[in-house]
């Protein structure tokens, strides 16, 4: 999964710069935090991560059924509760429920899955139920619009704009990622097909897209056609969750009920490939973990330049600006 950033009162000055939300993630390293959701425990639990140590329970009531994260430039973590179709906020510092962000069930919002927050600023969360991406209010967390519904869009679960503005999506029902445009949710085209319930979907800062595929036991990494690149399996079991982290790795969620695990891969850019997987954390906490963040060190208010390109990242001038992991 990768990390976005935007800045409401320079939206004309940042695509002037050419603005791509897109490989944040993997462009820093100073994290406090790896975080997953679990959907059994009611939970998102932090770990270490660098060591994979437990650092307890990050956050828990009002959550019923955790799923989809997201993370502020703010700091505060947004998570998607699929047991009544709303977005929770929390305070990003120390886990405490600051309110409901989105509102259960508005406009339509039926079980929801991978969270992101796009190049205008605004909440995109994929629907599951309603086989919709609905975008909300990146400030207020009102109800915007029916972003998209083209496509093969059904049960999307994953999320998330690529390097070059738009929008992909991984249906579990049809085994495929979409792609629509960023900017008016105009189905494109099926970037890649083949898969087997895809889940989780992250960006690595050369652009590779990783997916989770999730019935394959299996990461797909694909390049900027939709060509696959390679396939990686070892110590995967109902794979969920992708993030990337700014030291060469691959953090990937073990779903299936039971197994209760986050797998380590080390990741070469340059030959696309992941090896060198490793058990990263067993237990201590997780519950059916689905999808994960990774929980940054707050930043001064500044401009960084920061990923592929001189990537612009503008930070902290705006509350709402925010960060994702699928």
């Amino acid at each position: 999964m990768f990390f976005q950033r935007r800045l409401r009162p320079l939206k004309a000055a940042l695509a002037a710069l050419g603005l791509l939300a897109f490989g944040v993630a993997e462009a820093r390293a100073d994290f406090t935090s790896l975080l997953a959701t679990n959907i059994d425990g009611g939970t998102v639990t932090q770990y270490n991560p660098t060591t994979g140590a437990s650092q307890g329970t990050f956050a828990s009531a009002p959550l019923l059924f955790p799923r989809g994260i997201t993370i502020g430039s703010d700091n505060n973590v947004y998570v998607g509760d699929i047991g009544n179709s709303s977005v929770v906020e929390f305070n990003g510092t120390t886990g405490a429920f600051i309110k409901t962000f989105v509102a259960p069930g508005a406009g339509g919002l039926a079980y929801p899955h991978a969270l992101t927050f796009g190049p205008n600023g605004d909440l995109f969360v994929a629907s599951a139920n309603s086989n919709q991406i609905l975008e909300f209010n990146g400030t207020t967390g009102a109800f915007v619009k029916n972003f998209a519904t083209g496509g093969a869009l059904s049960s999307p679960s994953g999320l998330a704009f690529g390097p070059d503005g738009n929008l992909y999506v991984s249906n579990s029902a049809t085994g495929t990622v979409e792609r629509y445009n960023g900017t008016t949710g105009a189905f494109l085209n099926t970037f890649a097909s083949g898969l087997n319930a895809p889940g989780g979907l992250a960006f690595a800062s050369n652009g590779t897209l990783a997916v989770a595929n999730f019935g394959a036991n299996a990461v797909n990494l694909y390049g900027s056609a939709g060509n696959l690149l390679s396939t990686a399996s070892a110590n995967l079991n109902g794979p969920s969750g992708l993030v990337f982290d700014g030291a060469g790795h691959l953090f990937a969620s073990n779903a299936n009920p039971g197994v209760n695990q986050v797998i380590r891969f080390d990741v070469n850019l340059n030959t696309n490939t992941l090896s060198n997987s490793v058990v990263f954390i067993s237990g201590n906490g997780l519950n059916s973990p689905i999808y994960l963040a990774l929980r940054p060190v707050p930043e001064p208010s500044s401009i960084a330049l920061l990923g592929l390109g001189g990537l612009v990242a503008l930070r902290a001038f705006s509350r709402k600006t925010r960060s994702i992991v699928a």
